[in-house]
């Protein structure tokens, strides 16, 4: 038998191990997903699933002139946001005209760097603080000369613009986001660069721009899974009017997040670029403004749409498919599902229409007792399909011959089946 103070100790260790373990948190599908900029409307945020919106808190716009700071613009895309529900990620970047080496470039290095430290000061200690309440900063913007937002050397812009003003972030309580890596320049340089001088030790998002799954998986390995990192953010996608790109690019996503241990709902995060534009073709965003300044969503943005009709309305979970077709060890095939609280059940299918198959039977665990069964494309077109549901398990199949409502000039296409 245990001695009484023994016994005692062994409590307390316990519920302190208890209490320094991380409580996994509900995720939901505005958590994933924002734009770049706020979209117009009163309702489109909230339409489209949008929980944040990356805004540009220009150094350049702020300090026009050396040591006037002029906040009225910035604060006024704050209060939107949030009037909409929309938190914002601030972007602080850009050498004021006054003060750059290299002239008429927003990219240029500082002749005086104590000028970008005493506007991040300045900028966080006002938009950390009520009626703000940011937490999350974001430092430059492509930090590379091959993307052009950053003429000097990776080790000045670590030095003497990350380090310094992640710290003055810090010492806010608050999170620093990197600037986004660009697609001309390649991860090594960025592990090379974040890196050094132990930048990583004051970074809290690691983030890049345009990529594939590959930087997905390659930051998660290397910064994620070690604990150097809270998480990845892709705070500029997009920029396309291919069909269904959003369809296809956010299923990715999602099936990425949902099997690397999405357990909070800061950890991944994925910024359209742009939230809207004006009548000029080719759309790319997510919203247009007619020549009557009224405002339409694009392809882009009805797809979003889509996809926060199945996703949205409660947490989201994992849910194994009992049985699903052939990849065909094609690693850009994906069949998964995902469990939308206790209301619908969703399952992604991306493929091929030039190999398309003659069937596509599913199997998984049923959420209701007598699911019924809708087909979508990206383009919203639909068609109710059979379950069949014994023993707790629903069998759907799709025969490939209805796929031919998908985009068939597409490389890859996407169909959802949603149970309700």
């Amino acid at each position: 038998m245990l001695h009484m103070p023994f016994r005692k100790s062994i409590t307390l260790a316990l519920l302190l191990l208890g209490s320094f373990q991380a409580v996994a948190k509900d995720v939901y599908f505005r958590d994933l997903f924002g734009t770049n900029y706020l979209p117009p409307g009163k309702e489109t945020a909230k339409d489209l699933g949008i929980g944040w919106v990356r805004e540009d808190f220009s150094w350049a716009q702020v300090e026009k002139v050396k040591g006037t700071y002029n906040w009225a613009q910035l604060d006024k895309k704050v209060q939107s946001a949030h009037a909409q529900g929309v938190e914002v990620l601030p972007l602080l970047a850009y050498t004021p005209a006054w003060n750059r080496v290299t002239p008429k470039t927003t990219g240029s290095e500082p002749k005086d760097y104590q000028a970008w430290v005493s506007f991040v000061q300045a900028a966080v200690d006002r938009y950390s603080k009520a009626p703000f309440n940011l937490k999350y900063f974001q430092i430059w913007n492509e930090p590379t000369r091959k993307a052009s937002y950053w003429l000097g050397s990776n080790q000045d812009f670590i030095d003497k613009i990350y380090l310094p003003a992640a710290k003055i972030i810090r010492n806010h309580q608050g999170k620093v986001v990197f600037g986004g890596w660009p697609a001309s320049n390649g991860l090594k340089e960025f592990a090379d660069t974040i890196e050094y001088h132990d930048a990583i030790k004051y970074t809290d998002i690691i983030d890049f721009h345009y990529g594939n799954l590959r930087p997905y998986q390659w930051l998660y390995d290397r910064y994620v899974a070690t604990g150097k990192v809270d998480g990845i953010w892709q705070t500029e996608l997009g920029y396309t009017a291919k069909p269904e790109s959003v369809a296809l690019v956010y299923s990715y996503i999602l099936d990425f997040a949902t099997t690397h241990k999405w357990d909070d709902p800061m950890k991944y995060k994925a910024f359209w670029f742009p939230a809207w534009q004006g009548n000029k073709k080719p759309l790319r965003s997510m919203t247009v403004t007619a020549s009557d300044r009224s405002v339409e969503y694009t392809d882009n943005g009805k797809q979003l749409l889509l996809l926060n009709s199945f996703f949205s309305g409660g947490p989201l979970a994992r849910e194994n498919l009992i049985k699903q077709p052939a990849t065909n060890n094609d690693s850009w095939t994906k069949y998964f599902a995902i469990n939308v609280g206790e209301q619908r059940q969703v399952i992604t299918s991306t493929y091929k229409p030039k190999d398309k198959q003659q069937n596509y039977q599913y199997q998984l665990k049923s959420l209701k007792q007598n699911p019924q069964a809708t087909l979508y494309f990206a383009d919203g077109a639909k068609q109710k399909l059979p379950v069949k549901t014994a023993n707790g398990v629903s069998t759907i199949n799709v025969a490939g011959d209805l796929l031919s409502k998908g985009c068939q000039s597409c490389e890859r296409s996407v169909f959802y089946i949603v149970l309700n």
